[in-house]
């Protein structure tokens, strides 16, 4: 938290919903390379739904060191980057790596087990 110029706090966390919704909504299409995307895409014909999450937890994973360093605005600039800079094969092998259960699909709030996962957004 920061405190604005009248003395109140501002919350400056970033919240998944700010980019993650875009990620998911149109599974990698927008702002990602397409040898990226045409392997996310073949993950996700062969496993279903549970590489979205997959990839979207394992590109913060490989990120999430220079992402705290940030602040909110450069957060969020580079998220509409962020899939092209990252190397492929470390990104697939560690999407891969993250267990997504049927479970996890079916609880209502995935968001809140997402933010409690990843250093980024912890308060």
């Amino acid at each position: 938290m920061k405190s604005n110029h009248n003395g109140g706090q501002v919350d400056n966390r970033v919240q998944p919903s700010m980019f993650a919704s875009q990620w998911f909504l149109t599974i990698f299409c927008v702002n990602c390379p397409f040898d990226l995307l045409s392997r996310i895409w073949d993950i996700y014909l062969l496993e279903g739904e549970k590489t979205i999450y997959r990839f979207g937890i394992a590109i913060l994973k490989l990120k999430d060191k220079e992402l705290m360093k940030m602040n909110f605005e450069d957060i969020m600039k580079k998220m509409k980057s962020i899939f092209k800079e990252v190397d492929l094969e470390k990104l697939i092998q560690t999407a891969l790596s993250i267990k997504i259960t049927r479970k996890i699909l079916e609880v209502s709030n995935f968001w809140l087990i997402l933010v409690n996962s990843l250093p980024l957004f912890r308060p």
